[in-house]
């Protein structure tokens, strides 16, 4: 089925928006190009994303897929995919292939192999998918891998621009060197031109990151390429068929070359210009973290373990800059059973401080977990199965844990907070930013929606997922969350182990509600709220028992309560003491509503 041309005018208009435009396969949605949609299998008009019906494949593998045909090319910059909610069927893993001719296809590949991307984690919710490198073209498959069901249940949106979209020229920042530039924001670089500073035979490399500190050159082959001029004349590199997301781009010189005057051209992928200038903020403003209203009911009744995000659904890259995995790099009986080596959560506060739960480094816990030696702390991460090219790894330069925080099983639990010390600062970018703190104990009281999120599964006894999850969770009145804990049988061991004091908070859903909370392999994350334009975090993940069971909320250190030693903590322990460490740069939440 094709759908007719806009007027030359509207197309124009597109030209001027960014390069997250959806096409218009989405129900009830104006397309930004003509398009068909065809199908090996099933009818490929039930694709559309939110549409009362889905597509359907029966088996999977690469000659079952669904198809998108613009009529004139498109750069396309990512992908929204959504499951079926009649027959509750998903697809959970994609591959994606392209053509510029609908003849030759060419695979989005990761490291030099297909790459696949998570899909959906329940039937209705929406997961945003946004492609590294980005890429022009007429044709587009999606390829079921994975699925829940016995059928893949699939439907989607593409988003991109026009290619012709996407020649503006960019604002960027110069090094002292004059040989790395950075971008207001992450965008697509579509030319680069490299204005030699001398007349004369000059070489340059050219390499992109969208951190700013892992750099990945532009290659011809598996090599760098070389970019030459031989008189001192301009060399325009055209990116155009598939343009650099990124956020720094730097020119080597080759030699005895001098550094060029570097000017680039493309487009936004944000409505921002800028790195974020306060803590709590991110790039996105919208309501998706009220969507959970779909979500299964995953009630659960296990003993206390380490906790993770269960009836959750997929976090888009970005969405909560300030999330953080902690990897244990020695065997552990989690990590092992989940394929993944994340195992606790934190969130940066700094950009060389971290915030996480004490017991996360507890030898009594698991052997090993005191020695700052056997992490790596991971900043920007999105996907656990791949490179995002957003990501900052880190050592633990120190471990600050309170002085009388202790964890036995007679005991409660209490005081369950500590602060790492990066071996470096983080750079800020798009998917990089710390998390305000609540300083105020009555900011956020009982009834307060709140998120938590973090890398788990969505089942309790599930495996790790690639993607970070997040649900919305309201605080619970603290006497309500003692009284259902003290309802628990005599010798229970969650009676000595649980106490409900002012240093601690409780969230959970009503009985009512699908099952959401933290859980399993997700201890030391944050729980955050919206005051104002800012997220503030408001808890730790702790503790509980069993997941996403509203007879037993989860338990969430409180962050007001520690707020005097975070502060003191991150002053005494500065590197520069005339200038000492801070938390919650650009916030004031004395006068913040």
């Amino acid at each position: 089925m094709s759908y007719s041309a806009h007027t030359h005018a509207f197309l124009h208009s597109l030209d001027a928006a960014l390069c997250t435009t959806p096409l218009g396969v989405a129900e009830n949605s104006r397309s930004l190009l003509p398009y068909t949609l065809s199908a090996t299998e099933g009818d490929a008009q039930d694709v559309r994303l939110n549409g009362r019906r889905s597509w359907y494949g029966t088996t999977l593998g690469p000659t079952t897929f669904v198809q998108v045909e613009v009529e004139s090319n498109m750069l396309v910059t990512g992908l929204l995919v959504q499951g079926d909610s009649e027959r509750h069927m998903w697809v959970t893993s994609l591959r994606v292939n392209y053509s510029v001719n609908c003849r030759d296809y060419f695979e989005i590949e990761d490291n030099g192999a297909p790459k696949v991307f998570a899909a959906n984690v329940d039937t209705s919710s929406v997961s945003t998918i946004v492609f590294n490198h980005v890429f022009v073209a007429k044709c587009v498959r999606l390829i079921p891998t994975e699925r829940h069901g016995n059928l893949s249940a699939l439907r989607f949106e593409l988003n991109g621009c026009m290619p012709s979209a996407c020649f503006k020229s960019l604002n960027t920042t110069a090094s002292d060197s004059g040989a790395q530039l950075r971008l207001a924001g992450e965008k697509l670089v579509s030319i680069v031109r490299i204005e030699p500073t001398a007349i004369g035979y000059s070489s340059y490399r050219l390499s992109y990151s969208r951190t700013c500190v892992n750099f990945y050159d532009v290659l011809e082959g598996n090599h760098a390429k070389v970019f030459t001029s031989f008189d001192g004349e301009s060399i325009d590199v055209d990116l155009h068929l598939r343009p650099l997301r990124t956020l720094c781009v730097r020119v080597t010189p080759f030699g005895q070359a001098s550094a060029p005057v570097v000017r680039l051209r493309g487009c936004a992928v944000t409505e921002n210009e800028g790195i974020h200038v306060s803590c709590g903020l991110t790039h996105f403003h919208n309501n998706r973290y009220d969507l959970h209203g779909v979500l299964r009911n995953l009630h659960a009744g296990r003993p206390l373990r380490q906790k993770r995000v269960v009836g959750g659904i997929h976090a888009a890259p970005g969405e909560w800059p300030w999330l953080v995995s902690l990897q244990f790099l020695r065997y552990h009986m989690f990590s092992n059973s989940s394929g993944f080596p994340h195992l606790c959560g934190a969130s940066l506060i700094h950009p060389q401080w971290v915030i996480t739960a004490a017991h996360c480094f507890e030898d009594t816990v698991w052997p090993g977990l005191a020695t700052a030696s056997n992490w790596r702390v991971l900043i920007g991460e999105h996907n656990q199965a791949g490179r995002d090219g957003t990501e900052q790894a880190f050592n633990i330069s120190n471990i600050y844990k309170r002085d009388n925080f202790q964890i036995t099983w007679d005991t409660p639990l209490l005081q369950d907070i500590a602060l790492l010390k990066l071996d470096r600062p983080a750079i800020l970018s798009d998917y990089v930013n710390p998390v305000c703190l609540n300083v105020l104990t009555s900011r956020f009281p009982p009834g307060s929606v709140c998120v938590t999120a973090g890398w788990g599964q969505n089942t309790q006894d599930g495996k790790g997922v690639r993607l970070p999850l997040h649900a919305q969770l309201p605080i619970i009145p603290p006497a309500d969350c003692d009284a259902k804990y003290d309802a628990l049988p005599e010798g229970h061991m969650m009676k000595n182990f649980v106490s409900i004091d002012d240093s601690v908070l409780c969230a959970a859903t009503e009985s009512s509600q699908t099952g959401r909370d933290s859980c399993q392999g997700d201890s030391g994350g944050p729980l955050f709220c919206k005051d104002g334009d800012h997220w503030v975090q408001a808890g730790i993940v702790s503790i509980g028992l069993g997941c996403a069971n509203p007879d037993f909320p989860g338990i969430y250190t409180r962050i007001s309560s520690f707020i005097n030693w975070i502060n003191t903590t991150l002053v005494q322990n500065s590197d520069d003491p005339d200038n000492p460490d801070t938390v919650n740069a650009g916030y004031n939440p004395q006068i913040q509503k």
